[in-house]
């Protein structure tokens, strides 16, 4: 399977077989390290849609259905299921794809100095539920700080939280600033404890994915999934 970067990341492969009664995209990374293009590193590989070509109907998965796994050492695959086809229907398939691409500023220790006021941070007890992916999420608290935010769900599915807030399609976070404006808040990683509580990492990205600082005292209120809960 040809990849739309195989000139820039030729270690990572793309195959396709039938898992259950639909299709696994399965995309393999070879070796411990993650593959390099210059300064810049390829974590992951995600179908976000497929399309059939012959009714022109586009199935969307936002990247939520990739599951890691450990064949050897060293060696790892990332599935992405897509239940809506078939191995007969491949050669009528257009599949989209997302790179997670990260630059790598250095492979040095480094000393980051900096000052973040304590008034910059705050604590809102959120304590409600909210339908996603097909899960209930019981939404705890959220602390904000012009450094980002730190979400914290409980829930009593086997569902990954962290996927569901990956690409913002299932669940969305943003802060609302006093002109109306909304900055994303773009999940950089997730905690889990093993039975229900996940805590994610959001940091405020502009519409390029570039991080942001946002200025805690122009934020009116947090945003999830639509609903406002004020900073105030």
């Amino acid at each position: 399977m040809r990849l739309p970067l195989d000139g820039q990341f030729p270690e990572v492969q793309g195959t396709v077989a039938a898992v259950g009664d639909g299709l696994g995209i399965a995309f393999h990374m070879d070796g411990d390290d993650k593959p390099m293009s210059g300064n810049t590193a390829c974590y992951g590989v995600y179908v976000t849609a497929v399309t059939d070509t012959r009714t022109g109907v586009r199935h969307e998965y936002g990247g939520t259905q990739g599951v890691w796994s450990d064949a050897e050492t060293g060696d790892s695959f990332q599935v992405c299921l897509v239940p809506d086809f078939t191995i007969g229907d491949l050669p009528y398939l257009q599949v989209e794809l997302e790179y997670s691409l990260f630059d790598i500023l250095t492979d040095k220790p480094f000393l980051l100095s900096f000052k973040a006021e304590n008034k910059t941070e705050r604590s809102l007890r959120l304590g409600y539920d909210l339908e996603a992916g097909g899960a209930t999420l019981s939404l705890d608290k959220i602390d904000v700080s012009t450094l980002g935010a730190l979400l914290t769900v409980r829930t009593a599915e086997d569902v990954s939280v962290f996927d569901l807030a990956y690409d913002g399609h299932q669940l969305s976070v943003a802060y609302r600033m006093q002109d109306g404006t909304e900055i994303p808040l773009q999940v950089r990683a997730g905690q889990y404890d093993g039975k229900s509580l996940h805590v994610l990492t959001l940091d405020p990205v502009d519409a390029d994915g570039n991080r942001l600082f946002p200025d805690m005292a122009q934020v009116q209120s947090v945003v999830i999934n639509g609903r406002e809960t004020p900073l105030t």
